[in-house]
């Protein structure tokens, strides 16, 4: 029996509730096979799903309280895959190991084949394998990187209905006068990208600044993380609003070749008639870069909740909340 327990080692993995966290917890069947044979020990897992650490701020702090979930849990090992990030001495970690608990911090892990890297980061730790190796680093972009994937911005796409649906009708309604077609026309291609870019920014700022999403100064965040989530805010705004744009693209290409007479465009304008197919897709880039910020405009009857809910990940939320609270305090003093 004794032999028997010596041979049986029990990992426990605590994840947050991410799905970038939980990918080895698809099978664990499957993993627990795996890590048997690598071992050639009878490898028993049990997991489960708890922030645990609230903040970056708190993960050393939040130490002592994994050691007391392994010790409620009988675990010989436990790891914790969490998508915080993790900066110590300027140097952007990907795990972090003390005794028998490892901390793993997905958002620098990057963005491909994550499950692999873990499983690989795992079977080290349990071979004590990973104690010869340096801890690896990845830079800040790469950690923005994978925070801004984590927080999925193309999920949150169909949430922002009201700007996808006045930049469309706006840019309809727009595109029937002869002005945007002449202008478009005389616009070159520089100016007309020029005037996206704008566009792309101005909603940006503007969706930021409308919606309080960037993360002000406070003593209860670090410069540094506080630094990494706003520019992950950022980049999630980025891609959503690029997104957004796109499919703005898309329905104003529908509209415009419906409701624009052709004849009557190159009456009206100086456009070559030898070139139709580009002068159509040159008014359509036209107005979608104008309307894009009356869409973002009209996100403001849109409420603030719902808004932070698409942009921020639950950490970012938590995080808003912790300093909303401080603000509240310091207001009742």
């Amino acid at each position: 029996m004794k032999k028997q327990e010596v041979n049986i080692i029990k990992l426990g993995i605590v994840t947050t509730p991410n799905e970038q966290t939980q990918l080895l917890l698809d099978d664990l069947a499957d993993l627990e096979n795996k890590l048997s044979n690598k071992l050639n020990k009878n490898v028993k897992i049990d997991y489960k799903i708890d922030p645990v650490i609230g903040t970056s701020e708190d993960i050393e702090n939040g130490r002592p309280k994994l050691e007391k979930i392994r010790k409620e849990n009988n675990w010989d090992y436990l790891i914790n895959i969490t998508d915080l990030p993790y900066i110590e001495k300027g140097k952007t970690l990907k795990y972090l190991l003390k005794d028998n608990i490892m901390t793993i911090f997905i958002p620098a892990l990057g963005f491909f084949n994550l499950k692999n890297k873990q499983l690989s980061m795992l079977e080290d730790f349990l071979k004590n394998d990973i104690l010869n190796k340096e801890n690896p680093t990845t830079n800040r972009l790469k950690l923005i990187i994978g925070m801004t994937l984590l927080n999925k911005p193309w999920k949150g796409v169909g949430n922002f209905k009201t700007i996808i649906s006045l930049a469309f009708a706006t840019g309809t309604y727009i595109s029937i006068f002869s002005m945007p077609w002449e202008l478009s026309v005389v616009y070159s291609k520089t100016r007309l990208t020029i005037l996206s870019l704008l566009a792309i920014i101005g909603m940006i700022i503007w969706l930021i600044y409308a919606h309080k999403l960037w993360e002000k100064k406070s003593r209860v965040t670090d410069e540094k993380y506080r630094s990494i989530y706003n520019l992950t805010t950022f980049f999630t705004l980025l891609i959503t609003t690029v997104i957004i744009y796109s499919i703005n693209v898309i329905l104003l290409t529908v509209s415009i070749s419906l409701f624009v007479p052709i004849e009557l465009f190159f009456e009206s304008t100086s456009a070559n008639k030898d070139s139709i197919i580009s002068y159509s897709l040159r008014l359509v880039w036209f107005v979608a870069s104008l309307t894009i910020l009356a869409g973002a405009f009209g996100s403001t009857v849109e409420d603030e909740n719902k808004i932070r809910f698409i942009t921020y990940s639950y950490r970012q939320n938590y995080r808003y909340n912790m300093i909303k609270k401080e603000q509240e305090e310091q207001d009742n003093d």
